[in-house]
Order: C-alpha cells, then sequence, then structure tokens
C-alpha cells in the first residue's frame, strides 16, 4: 500500500515537473513574440503617418502652384493680346517729344541766316534753341527709359541705332547752344557762328525722315517681341501647372497611404 502511494506521488511530481518545464520554455517565446509584433505595428503605423504628412503637404503645394500658374498663364494672355496699346504707351513719350523737337528744328531754322544772326531777333532764337535742348533731351531720355525697362530691355529688339539718333539729336541741339552762347539782343553773332548753327540744324532736318522711320521701326520690333515672348510665357506656365498638377496627384495618393 505504502509502495502504491509513493508511486503515485513520483507521476503527480514528473508531471508536475514537464508541465512548468514547457510552460517556461514557451512562455518566454509567447512573450517575445507579441513584443516583436507590437514594435512591427508601431513602425509600419508610424511610417504611414509620415507618409500621409508629407503627402498632405505635397497636396497643398501643387493646389497652391496651380492656382498661381493660372494666373500667371491669364496675366500673361492678356499682356500678349494688348501689346499694342501697351507699346503704344512705353513709346508715346519719345514720340511726342520728337514731334515738338521737329517743330522747334523748323522754327529755329526760321531764324537762322548763314550769312549772319539778325542781332534783333537773338533773344527769340535763343528761346527758340532752349526749347529744342529740352525736347532733344526728353526724347532721349524717354527712350532710355523704355530701353531700360525690366521687361522691354530684356528683349532683342531694334534699339540700339534709334537711341545713337536721338542722342546725335541732343548732342546737336546743345552744339547750337554752345555756338550761341549767351549773346543777347543787339549782340552780334559771328559769320562762322551762324554757319556753323545752320549746318546742325540742317543736318537735323536731314535726319529726321530717318528718325521717324527708326521710331516707327522700334515700336515694330517691341510689338513682335513682346508677343512673342507672351507666347513663349503662356507655353511655359502651361508646363508649370503640369508640373503642379502632377506634385497634387502625388500628394493626394501618399495622404490616402498609397
Amino acid at each position: 500500500m505504502a509502495d502504491e502511494t509513493g508511486e503515485d506521488l513520483s507521476k503527480i511530481m514528473e508531471d508536475l515537473d514537464l508541465g512548468e518545464s514547457g510552460n517556461l520554455e514557451s512562455s518566454p517565446g509567447g512573450i517575445l513574440g507579441d513584443s516583436t509584433t507590437a514594435a512591427s505595428s508601431g513602425a509600419a503605423s508610424g511610417s504611414g503617418a509620415r507618409s500621409r504628412i508629407i503627402g498632405l503637404i505635397a497636396l497643398l503645394l501643387g493646389i497652391i502652384g496651380s492656382l498661381l500658374m493660372v494666373v500667371v498663364a491669364a496675366v500673361i494672355i492678356r499682356f500678349g493680346f494688348t501689346a499694342s496699346d501697351t507699346v503704344d504707351r512705353a513709346m508715346e513719350p519719345v514720340e511726342v517729344s520728337f514731334t515738338r523737337m521737329e517743330d522747334r528744328i523748323d522754327q529755329t531754322d526760321d531764324l537762322v541766316d548763314r550769312e549772319g544772326i539778325v542781332p534783333d531777333r537773338i533773344d527769340e532764337l535763343q528761346a527758340r534753341v532752349d526749347g529744342l535742348v529740352d525736347v532733344s533731351t526728353a526724347a532721349h531720355q524717354g527712350f532710355e527709359a523704355v530701353e531700360d525697362h525690366p521687361v522691354y530691355g530684356l528683349l532683342p529688339t531694334e534699339f540700339s541705332s534709334l537711341g545713337d539718333q536721338l542722342g546725335t539729336f541732343e548732342e546737336s541741339s546743345l552744339e547750337i547752344d554752345r555756338l550761341l552762347g549767351s549773346a543777347e539782343n543787339g549782340d552780334t553773332i559771328s559769320d562762322a557762328a551762324a554757319s556753323g548753327v545752320a549746318d546742325q540744324l540742317d543736318s537735323m532736318q536731314g535726319k529726321v525722315r530717318e528718325v521717324r522711320e527708326s521710331i516707327t521701326s522700334a515700336a515694330d520690333s517691341l510689338r513682335r517681341w513682346i508677343r512673342l515672348g507672351s507666347l513663349l510665357g503662356f507655353l511655359g506656365s502651361l508646363w508649370g501647372l503640369w508640373g503642379q498638377i502632377s506634385l497634387a496627384k502625388r500628394g493626394w495618393r501618399g495622404f490616402r497611404g498609397r
């Protein structure tokens, strides 16, 4: 009886040892497996969140960029269609000043004779010459304002010859003013000075038609290049719009986690 009881206790103890060892062997593995799964799940969740944030930023930038490109395209189209009005406004100061200068040349020439200048009309001549200097300078400066414009100056327009011609007119008017000096009514103008003034006026009168043609040519050139530049700018804005739309699409896919 005692022997049977001892054998039963031995079996129970062996069963307990096996059960505990099995639990000990399986428990660490189970704990590690759960920890690894949780870490992988957390990393995937963090990566997905970052992807969505980046996608949202790209989406917003793409939308804003697309709107800006649409506005730029609209402005460029308007600029191209109003090229004629734009050129007329830009060249108007030059044309108006040159027309006044042409009148001043004729008025001054009426008071000059190669054989001498009437002493009683010197004050009137001085006033005409002062006006001639003013309008010739205004015409040249008006052209320089167009030539130095931040947009027009970048275009390969035919401006150089007109600038030189207007500069020559300004120099001629200043030379006439120098030849007359500070003479007043009653003073005598030397024959050499009178001849020099007449030569300058004749030279200016002979170039009036050529300069007018240059003004027209410069305006046509500027108008043509504005339209061509507007076309190229419009195509560039369409390219930019396509790029911004592509960015928005990629951002949308990233935001949706695809």
